[in-house]
């Protein structure tokens, strides 16, 4: 995931086991970080961009030892975990984050799956995606989507049902950049240059300076000419990468 700005204090408010997969709508109710907990939230974060995820793992465990209902340290440490590629314990706790009110729920759904993802579950991974679309408001399931459609196609190789979840995520989200790029690239790569003409072009019209402009720039000429797109190294423009959740961009 990118580098990013976090809104946290702007926003402040094995077989996988039967019982993860029944998780149910959340009932708890969350607390929210006192400020002297959000000035340790901030530097674990800081330790975290970093690369150095015990450290901030193990401030994130000191707030939540003191205050254990607070969901937005349980989100910052299942995304450490996950950071870590400690996979069992970013499901297990995004899975206690999950059980909690709050507007972090898409973003729980979104570790509990990547961490399936990460364990060579993707079957799981994906059934887990569409419980958390099923779990949040429609305007709060485009991520889930998009990332639901990077599983297909990197780990089941199922390009079709990557392109459905992709056009989904950009119904949902129709300025979300990164989901009109990567379907042109799949309609480009299944032989229709028209939906990926248009797909692409939405894509630059969107973000024409982006960090992606370039090669969705060069897919974009590609599909002109019916070639397979390159990247600015000359690589194949090709390869999904799997979105940060919205209140990360």
């Amino acid at each position: 995931m990118p580098i990013r700005l976090r809104a946290l204090f702007s926003a402040v408010f094995l077989l996988i086991p039967v019982a993860l997969l029944a998780q149910g709508a959340p009932t708890r109710v969350p607390a929210n970080p006192t400020p002297e907990q959000e000035a340790v939230l901030r530097e674990a974060i800081d330790l975290h961009d970093k690369g150095e995820f015990d450290q901030a793992i193990a401030k994130y465990k000191s707030v939540l030892a003191k205050s254990p209902t607070t969901v937005a340290v349980m989100y910052e440490l299942a995304y450490s975990y996950l950071g870590k590629k400690d996979f069992a314990q970013a499901l297990a706790t995004a899975k206690t984050g999950a059980e909690f009110k709050s507007d972090l729920l898409p973003m729980f759904y979104d570790i509990m799956a990547s961490s399936l993802d990460g364990q060579g579950k993707p079957e799981q991974a994906v059934e887990m995606y569409r419980k958390g679309i099923a779990a949040v408001p429609p305007g709060a399931a485009a991520e889930l989507y998009f990332n639901m459609a990077v599983t297909y196609r990197e780990s089941l190789k199922k390009p079709a049902e990557a392109r459905d979840a992709l056009q989904k995520a950009a119904s949902l989200d129709p300025l979300q950049p990164n989901a009109h790029l990567l379907l042109g690239q799949l309609f480009q790569t299944a032989g229709y240059p028209t939906p990926a003409f248009l797909a692409l072009s939405t894509f630059l019209v969107i973000d024409p300076a982006g960090g992606q402009a370039m090669p969705g720039y060069g897919l974009w000429r590609a599909v002109l000419k019916g070639g397979a797109g390159t990247n600015a190294d000359g690589s194949p423009a090709s390869g999904m990468m799997r979105s940060a959740p919205i209140w990360l961009s």
